[in-house]
């Protein structure tokens, strides 16, 4: 294998920990969408003019017919990215996040004594809320939806009101993490 070849598993390899770093923070790579498609709206078709661009560039002196496709390269590609997505999907990185620090939510359920932008374990819980039902909510993350004005809410719950939540109720997603936790994220959609 060359060293271009490792390269491209290298760089393959940094974003997808990079990924998988910052999705410890429930809602963070969400809230990176919406800036990420306005991004791209202008990259994508100057990268597709210049990819033509080229190809014409490169056709014309014909150089084409020497580039050969990294075949090699697709497994260990495919196996990172595919490695990655299983364990976002499956919420692996929170997971193992939240019981590093799980003690210190347990220890302030007991104690309540809340100050905003309160740092438990990994996260700043920027609001706390107790629900009519028998809920704990705590806030980590809440940023805009696009260009409405709606709010989505992050954070961690315990013992939730499984049909709403004090954030809102639209789009009101519940994940188990462990015993009595749950992850959640929900809209307050206006």
């Amino acid at each position: 294998m060359n060293i271009q070849n490792k390269v491209v598993i290298l760089i393959t390899l940094s974003i997808c920990i990079t990924l998988l770093t910052i999705s410890i923070y429930p809602g963070f790579i969400n809230s990176l969408f919406f800036p990420f498609l306005l991004v791209s709206i202008i990259c994508l078709p100057i990268s597709i003019i210049l990819g033509i661009f080229m190809l014409i560039v490169f056709g014309r002196r014909g150089e084409l017919t020497k580039i050969k496709f990294p075949w090699q390269l697709v497994k260990p590609v495919f196996g990172i990215v595919l490695i990655s997505c299983l364990l976002l999907k499956f919420h692996i990185p929170i997971r193992l996040a939240f019981l590093a620090s799980q003690s210190e939510f347990e220890q302030f359920i007991e104690k309540k004594e809340f100050k905003p932008n309160r740092k438990l374990g990994f996260y700043r819980v920027d609001k706390y809320v107790e629900d009519s039902v028998s809920g704990k909510y705590f806030r980590v993350n809440s940023h805009g939806d696009g260009f409405s004005p709606d709010i989505v809410s992050y954070g961690f719950a315990y013992q939730p009101n499984p049909n709403n939540s004090p954030f809102g109720s639209a789009d009101y997603r519940l994940f188990h993490l462990h015993e009595d936790w749950y992850l959640f994220q929900v809209s307050n959609d206006y």
